[in-house]
């Protein structure tokens, strides 16, 4: 599918002077594979967000935030979805959607790889469908320890 060219990403004030030191291809795979999931899921636009963990800057991790408005997520199926094959209990539901159940499974070894971590829950603005987070460390670039002059 390939989504992340055609979604629009939000990203929080002080969010721009963050720097993650990684593997773009991978951590761009991680994200785009959460888009994927959730236009498979919700058959609308999935929301992403970049932010702070706590909201506050300078900040130590970033939060990639991708929400859907789909059916959520099934009780005791958050950290099971993370398992390779693992499909989840929505997945007979889908109507032509075939996947092997790998994608979550190679999210969370690209985002551990980089020292951070992925978690799902369903939504908690009340708004019915799941959250995906993305924690990964940053360093902070300021204006002190910036290499341009």
């Amino acid at each position: 599918m390939s989504s992340l060219p055609r979604t629009q990403i939000l990203a929080d004030a002080g969010v721009e002077e963050a720097v993650i030191h990684g593997d773009r291809r991978r951590l761009a795979r991680v994200i785009a594979n959460l888009i994927d999931n959730a236009r498979v899921h919700s058959g609308g636009t999935p929301r992403v967000r970049v932010t702070t963990e706590d909201g506050t800057t300078p900040t130590s991790y970033v939060w990639i935030v991708v929400e859907d408005d789909g059916e959520g997520l099934i009780a005791g199926e958050t950290e099971k979805i993370f398992e390779r094959f693992s499909r989840g209990g929505a997945a007979g539901r889908r109507s032509g959607q075939e996947g092997a159940g790998l994608g979550l499974a190679l999210a969370l070894e690209h985002v551990t790889l980089h020292g951070g971590r992925i978690w799902a829950e369903n939504r908690t603005d009340g708004i019915r469908g799941a959250r995906f987070v993305v924690e990964l460390p940053v360093e902070v670039v300021t204006q002190e320890n910036s290499n341009t002059p």
